[in-house]
């Protein structure tokens, strides 16, 4: 007879084993459709979480997601350390010498679409409830619509052929401009946030180390990214990383009950804020650098996906008690959403890389700029 202690282990376990396996299906079932894989990792955890299992079998979906107890905490650890090598990962994939490349444009698309939807963040929040003066909530969810989700993008990009021309370098240098900020802003507004005791200290040092661990990874030399995250990283770093990532993923929709915490007006307008501001900051981000108006409409549509980033976001906004859990369900919903509609946009206004560089809308002064830095 095994002990209480061995069957909760056991149970963690299995729990682990099933919200992986699930996510890695939902996700390759995506990307079959055309979608990113965690679109389909995020929509496993809400089926197995009490959005539809908790209601269609909750004794099944009290498996998956314990309320409390040592399952429960071992299963946000694990969840957690996931993050980490997601984070890691993606500094090391973007690596700082990206930053440096075609300097004066992305300098302006980043700082457009960052800012502005920053600012209709902090107005949204204060509109809908939040204090007449912004504090740490408002800002946070002005940050939190600002972020872009470079896997996603960059995947997208790929598909099209465009990750190597300079349209795909300029979208994901932006990217990585905004969501370098972004990080930094993420850890200004958890420093000003009260916390209650040893736990709310704790999960402030979580939200820096993340943003430590996301620095490693982009200041690591060329050789060490490769070893350690890229194709030469061994067979095991590598299934781990992504075990971890998915696991992560798939968690963040065991959290909450989407259907009791969904309010359709704020959702709604969160998603039209969203979805108008970071396209909006972009595309005048891309016209003041001299880009032409439907390759800057292409950058912003770029731009626009959520997806991952807005998921480690909005869970470490409801770990610090940043955000409430109408917030965070719409921020769900979000990354979701934009994740989805980025790629068929991007398609459609995205230049054809068979017709050539001069195509895009780069012309040589500008495509040499990307050269010369």
């Amino acid at each position: 007879m095994l002990s209480p202690l061995w069957l909760e282990v056991l149970h963690t376990i299995g729990a682990i084993a099933s919200l992986v396996a699930a996510g890695l299906g939902a996700g390759r079932l995506a990307r079959l459709l055309g979608q990113p894989a965690v679109v389909g990792e995020m929509l496993a955890g809400i089926a197995v979480g009490p959005t539809v299992l908790g209601h269609l079998a909750p004794v099944l979906g009290s498996w998956f997601h314990p309320g409390s107890g040592h399952v429960s905490q071992w299963l946000s650890f694990a969840s957690q350390l996931g993050l980490l090598a997601f984070v890691f990962s993606a500094g090391a994939e973007i690596g700082a010498p990206a930053l440096g490349a075609r300097a004066r444009r992305i300098f302006a698309i980043a700082s457009c679409g960052f800012l502005v939807p920053v600012a209709a963040g902090v107005v949204l929040a204060s509109a809908l409830g939040g204090p007449s003066v912004p504090d740490a909530s408002s800002w946070f969810v002005g940050v939190a619509l600002a972020v872009s989700a470079l896997p996603v993008i960059t995947r997208t990009l790929e598909d099209l052929d465009l990750l190597a021309t300079p349209f795909g370098a300029t979208v994901v240098g932006s990217v990585v401009i905004t969501d370098v900020v972004a990080w930094i802003g993420l850890t200004a507004i958890a420093a000003t946030v009260t916390t209650q005791g040893p736990l709310g200290d704790l999960k402030r040092l979580a939200s820096d180390l993340v943003l430590f661990v996301f620095f490693v990874g982009l200041l690591l030399p060329a050789r060490w990214r490769a070893r350690l995250a890229g194709d030469e990283a061994p067979r095991t770093a590598m299934l781990l990383r992504r075990g971890g990532a998915i696991l992560y993923f798939t968690s963040a929709g065991l959290r909450i009950d989407l259907t009791a915490a969904l309010e359709p007006v704020f959702t709604t307008a969160l998603l039209l804020t969203a979805i108008g501001s970071k396209t909006i900051g972009s595309f005048l981000g891309a016209r003041f650098a001299g880009i032409p108006a439907r390759d800057a409409a292409g950058i912003g549509a770029a731009m626009n996906s959520r997806g991952a980033m807005e998921i480690v976001f909005a869970t470490t906004g409801v770990e610090l008690g940043l955000v409430n859990e109408r917030t965070y369900a719409s921020l769900i919903v979000l990354a979701i959403g934009t994740s989805i509609m980025s790629g068929p946009l991007l398609r459609w206004l995205a230049p054809d890389p068979s017709l050539g560089e001069a195509t895009l809308g780069f012309d040589a002064t500008l495509a040499a700029e990307g050269d010369s830095t």
